[in-house]
């Protein structure tokens, strides 16, 4: 469990408590590189699903430029056909943007899949929606 992630997660105020830390009184810390970078992807992964949406833009990205690239591949094509010079290997436009446009499919549409599990993996944790923080007597 990431405590840390919980106790924001629960919502109340908080604040923060400025002091000095003292030097290590003996020997060196035991938290290595390796377990810092565990620390901190249990961090990100517990309490957040944007690698997942990540994933969706770098697609819609890719797209993009896919498209933008499609455009240049026919302003290239007319201008061969027009007389000025311009040499594009045969074949080769084509299997780049088929290419290109593929993969970003694919990316898209497992940011798609990514957005449905990370609904999923919240749903699991059995969190609850709201916290009550006072109870009052009704009777």
């Amino acid at each position: 469990m990431f405590i840390r992630g919980i106790v924001k997660w629960v919502g109340f105020r908080q604040t923060g408590v400025s002091y000095e830390v003292a030097p290590r009184f003996a020997g060196k810390s035991k938290f290595k590189l390796r377990t810092l970078i565990g620390f901190a992807l249990d961090g990100i992964l517990a309490f957040s699903t944007l690698p997942l949406r990540w994933v969706f833009l770098v697609g819609a990205l890719s797209a993009g430029a896919c498209f933008l690239y499609m455009g240049f591949v026919v302003v290239l094509g007319v201008l061969r056909f027009t007389g000025s010079g311009v040499v594009v290997p045969p074949g080769w436009a084509t299997l780049a943007v088929a290419i290109m446009f593929l993969g970003s499919i694919q990316l898209i549409a497992i940011g798609i899949l990514g957005e449905y599990l990370g609904r999923v993996f919240d749903q699991t944790k059995g969190r609850p929606m709201f916290i009550v923080s006072e109870l009052s007597d009704a009777d």
